[in-house]
């Protein structure tokens, strides 16, 4: 049980780090982009605003998600303790 709970920690302390990395790669992308496009003149300051808080707003469910999956992972490694704890014969 002590190695499914170190698993399970692993996993929770790679999967949440990694889709940050990814929202913060996406929301990265967008400024650079987009403040290409502002400086060409193709779209104002604001619409950039825009598109970044919908970026933002993209990754936050995404971000919670995540969170859930690593609770969800440490839920099942504390269960399979408990059931293994009902399991044990009465000595």
């Amino acid at each position: 049980m002590r190695r499914k709970s170190i698993s399970a920690e692993i996993k929770s302390a790679v999967f949440y780090p990694t889709i940050l990395v990814i929202s913060y790669i996406g929301v990265g992308l967008t400024y650079k982009f987009g403040a290409d496009t502002v400086l060409s003149g193709a779209i104002k300051a604001a619409t950039l605003f825009l598109f970044l808080d919908y970026t933002t707003m993209f990754f936050d469910p995404i971000m919670n998600i995540s969170r859930v999956i690593a609770d969800l992972q440490q839920a099942q490694a504390s269960a399979e303790r408990i059931v293994s704890l009902i399991e044990t014969k009465i000595d």
